[in-house]
């Protein structure tokens, strides 16, 4: 029966009577993580302020593009509620009386 990975990092570290043992996997998974956050870090592109506004145009064209009326998109309708004076939504809570 083969032993599970983490058992055989614990060996291979000095076993589970030993310090080192013991902290092994913390050192594996360390690694691992800064691994990872080094990947991230030189593969990923950087982002502008403004990646929020450029992402919306582009995903407005490609809607466009296939055949969706964008002129509307984020407008409120006007059936919707709307506090104005506060300046926000008005939204009627269900509650047991209203069944």
């Amino acid at each position: 029966m083969k032993s599970r990975p983490n058992i055989q990092i614990i060996k291979a570290f000095g076993g589970e009577d030993t310090i080192k043992g013991k902290a092994g996997p913390c050192y594996v998974a360390s690694g691992l993580a800064i691994f990872a956050a080094v990947i991230a870090w030189l593969c990923l592109p950087a982002l502008s302020q403004e990646c929020l506004q450029e992402e919306d145009t582009r995903f407005r064209h490609i809607l466009r593009d296939h055949g969706y009326k964008t002129e509307t998109m984020g407008v409120r309708a006007r059936h919707e509620p709307f506090d104005r004076e506060n300046g926000k939504d008005v939204f009627k809570l269900n509650t047991i009386e209203d069944f």
